[in-house]
């Protein structure tokens, strides 16, 4: 896995050493969803999967989140 990522203050994708979730347990049990929400995208769509933006599916979800964004990329 590789995890890249922009800071606030550039445009450009920077590869990222490690990542910190600063969330509370609501927030976490979003992303825990998300992320089955998202294997299950993965598994059915195989190689044809291309990726899954947190914001879109908590759109989908009718949930209001304020926050930064999780792309998940399939390889």
């Amino acid at each position: 896995m590789k995890i890249y990522g922009y800071s606030e203050e550039s445009e450009n994708l920077n590869r990222m050493k490690e990542v910190s979730l600063l969330c509370n347990s609501n927030d976490l049990e979003l992303i825990i969803q998300f992320l089955k929400y998202t294997q299950n995208q993965l598994k059915e769509h195989g190689k044809d999967f291309g990726h899954e933006h947190f914001r879109d599916w908590l759109k989908q979800e009718n949930i209001d989140f304020v926050g930064s964004d999780i792309i998940i990329v399939g390889e």
